[in-house]
């Protein structure tokens, strides 16, 4: 379950290339048809510092589920005399859940909408050093965020001449994946052989509430909503007047295109449609069938308001969360935020993107992602 190493190494090396086998609990990439372990832990020992790296299986925990097993860590390296009734969930609670999940399920499946394709890890070295994946860290300013969202919602609001409902408009969420998405497609055009065409943006959507689960639900309950290029509704002449000259009227509005569209995808998530979905996929024989197309898309994925700079006792806080993996290009996190108790509007939204190192040589010469980027 954990494993220890000392690695004094690690304090002198970029968190960009922490994913290297010895720093890891389990091997890196693993048949996504075949058992894996649930969870696993790997503390390195630096010089100056405790790092540790968590592996789990993405079948059965997302982030959420992640976060509540790490606060539950947390917790007994603060008390470990807590009893298992005092911890953030229990093995009943869990039992509970997955029993409501088996009777939450349709009688009759439906389709999913998105297009699954087969999972696969090619553990083969990538010849092209173009192709290669690398991770970068970015910080996108919370207040140009706000400008563009307001703008985006702005023509929302217009085309419904003020009948607009709350959850008709864009989130800053919505935002991120439509700007990711339409510069991570684009830096990848000419560079990336494989990749879907029309181009698609997907967003994971967790779905407890749907599902009426509770909110620390230790499972995976995300669900890919996904938008393509060629289903776009056209928005024209989107303005703010914080948007500077310098950038592309047209790249503007096809942002907020993918952004509304994520959004009217997301509306559609309703309890019919996940109930038959959740019959759908206990009815594959294997987990790994129905996934989106991951690495040939832009999927972005947020843990903003996880908390997971934990109180770890004798070990101290956490210093920094971070996801220097590589294992899916074109996937995106937003990472979570440091303080849930501040000013988390104010924040900046730090994310971590894998590309392949071409495409993320130009996404970091793009104008529009440069300018989120820019404080």
């Amino acid at each position: 379950m954990l494993q220890v190493a000392f690695s004094p190494e690690m304090d002198k090396i970029a968190q960009d290339e922490f994913i290297q086998q010895k720093y890891l609990p389990i091997p890196f990439l693993m048949d996504p048809a075949k058992a894996m372990p649930l969870v696993r832990f790997q503390a390195n020992v630096t010089g100056h510092n405790i790092i540790l790296c968590v592996a789990y299986n993405h079948r059965a925990l997302d982030s959420t589920g992640v976060s509540v097993v790490l606060k539950i860590l947390s917790e007994f390296c603060r008390a470990p005399e807590t009893t298992p009734d005092a911890l953030s969930t229990s093995d009943a609670a869990e039992k509970t859940a997955r029993q409501h999940i088996e009777d939450f399920k349709a009688k009759e499946p439906l389709p999913f909408n998105w297009t699954p394709v087969p999972l696969s890890f090619d553990a083969a070295p990538t010849v092209d050093p173009a192709q290669e994946p690398v991770s970068r860290h970015f910080s996108f300013s919370a207040q140009k965020l706000a400008v563009l969202k307001n703008a985006c919602n702005t023509v929302i609001i217009s085309e419904s001449h003020g009948g607009t409902e709350k959850s008709s408009l864009c989130t800053t969420n919505d935002i991120i994946t439509a700007l990711v998405g339409f510069c991570g497609n684009k830096a990848r055009q000419g560079i990336v052989p494989g990749t879907v065409s029309p181009p698609k943006v997907i967003i994971a959507a967790n779905v407890r509430k749907h599902c009426q689960l509770p909110a620390n639900y230790m499972g995976d309950a995300l669900v890919p909503v996904e938008t393509t290029y060629d289903s776009l509704r056209q928005v024209q002449g989107m303005a703010h007047p914080d948007f500077p000259e310098s950038l592309s009227q047209k790249e503007l509005d096809q942002v907020c295109s993918i952004a509304i569209a994520l959004r009217e995808q997301i509306g559609l998530l309703s309890e019919s449609y996940l109930q038959g979905i959740l019959l759908n996929i206990s009815n594959r024989n294997s987990l790994s069938s129905f996934h989106p197309a991951y690495g040939r898309s832009i999927i972005t994925s947020s843990l903003r308001w996880m908390d997971f700079y934990l109180d770890y006792g004798p070990m101290g806080r956490v210093q920094k969360y971070d996801i220097p993996e590589t294992k899916v290009k074109g996937v995106c996190w937003v990472l979570p935020v440091r303080d849930l108790e501040g000013d988390v509007a104010s924040q900046p939204f730090e994310l971590r993107f894998v590309l392949e190192r071409g495409a993320m040589e130009r996404l970091q010469e793009d104008g529009l992602f440069n300018w989120m980027t820019r404080e």
